[in-house]
């Protein structure tokens, strides 16, 4: 959680070595040991109790420390993370990842064809929710994506959904991020009630699994 919070806020990742926070150093057991005597079991052993209880206090040392400086950095850029994409479509619980961005079978040709976005397996009539603050750039039917729904959220980013069962919104409506924008469905070249989603950045289509920062779904 951490390592995707500084990557929406765009500060580096903490470095693997400094997570480890130096386990594995020699530590004195002779201050531990002398104290055995005094636990109520032979299973316990207070040298690795101690050394545990320290580990642990260093890395919520670290953790407090790291999510201090994710709040400053979030503070002060607070639009643009509302206007990027950051959360899945649809609300957990309510769908399921099918097809993922990347070459796959097209499911009618049973041919090899690249993927442009991510599938989500839904009940027809399930919400869809918009994945950042945006103002809804297209809302009609569009060939074989069926009911169309884009958003541009500026900064050259828009995120597509398709095959949609009923559009919420029209063209020039201003949205936030979660707000309810239409239904699963199954409508244009679909097999099945599904939403298609996509996200492009300069016209160019990216993995939407680089921009969930809510875990995955």
């Amino acid at each position: 959680q951490d390592d995707l919070l500084r990557k929406l806020v765009k500060l580096p990742p903490i470095h693997e070595d400094v997570r480890k926070l130096g386990v594995g150093g020699k530590i004195n057991k002779d201050q531990s040991v002398s104290l055995e005597y005094l636990l109520p079991t032979e299973n316990f052993n207070l040298y690795e109790s101690t050394n545990q209880i320290d580990i642990l206090s260093r890395t919520m040392n670290l953790e407090s420390l790291s999510y201090n400086e994710i709040y400053e950095s979030a503070e002060n850029q607070v639009d643009r993370i509302r206007h990027f994409p950051a959360i899945h479509p649809l609300k957990k619980g309510t769908g399921k990842l099918s097809s993922r961005y990347g070459y796959r079978k097209d499911p009618f040709t049973r041919k090899l064809k690249f993927h442009e976005g991510d599938d989500f397996s839904a009940k027809r009539g399930t919400k869809v929710i918009s994945t950042a603050d945006g103002i809804v750039k297209t809302s009609k039917y569009y060939g074989s994506f069926g009911h169309y729904i884009e958003i541009d959220h500026g900064n050259g980013y828009v995120t597509c959904y398709g095959h949609l069962h009923k559009r919420n919104v029209k063209k020039g409506d201003k949205v936030e991020r979660g707000q309810y924008i239409g239904q699963v469905g199954n409508t244009g070249r679909s097999t099945a009630p599904h939403l298609h989603y996509e996200i492009k950045y300069k016209n160019k289509r990216l993995d939407p699994s680089n921009f969930y920062f809510d875990i995955s779904l």
